[in-house]
């Protein structure tokens, strides 16, 4: 994929992520760390990922619960989910840790790479414990709010 869009994405810390035993969330805190004080994508970088996966990776690129997909959103996308996944809670904490850890806390779920694969395909194991977080009204933050309102306004 290349050094640009490995070095901007980070793309080596995500088999941490993938390959974490339990939660994902100091692997995916740890990511963030590195990824958002990264400087931005070129868009050239972009345009060779897409290419790369286009010649190499349609099939799982098509499917939800592949790693590749991911990847392949967040390149079509990226300054929208960079934006929101550098997002800081009260100027520390990640966004996206914030969420995780309201989530797993409230709920009694670890969010290991099983929930978030559920997640990724939609699936209903994973929908209950968000669901009754958000019922709860714990996810009732400045980070939920913002990624609400981003996604209101990307539809």
């Amino acid at each position: 994929m290349g050094k640009g869009l490995g070095t901007c994405l980070q793309v080596g810390r995500l088999p941490a992520i993938f390959n974490a035993k339990g939660s994902v969330i100091q692997p995916v805190n740890d990511w963030l760390n590195d990824m958002c004080k990264a400087q931005d994508c070129k868009e050239k970088d972009l345009d060779k990922g897409r290419k790369a996966i286009q010649q190499h990776c349609q099939a799982e690129a098509a499917d939800p619960t592949n790693v590749v997909y991911v990847l392949n959103e967040w390149i079509n996308n990226y300054g929208t989910v960079r934006l929101g996944l550098c997002g800081q809670a009260q100027g520390k904490d990640w966004c996206v840790t914030n969420v995780l850890t309201t989530v797993q806390d409230t709920a009694h779920v670890e969010i290991n790479t099983a929930f978030v694969r559920s997640v990724m395909s939609g699936g209903g194991s994973a929908t209950g414990p968000i669901k009754d977080t958000i019922e709860q009204g714990a996810l009732c933050t400045d980070c939920f709010a913002r990624y609400v309102n981003a996604a209101v306004n990307e539809t």
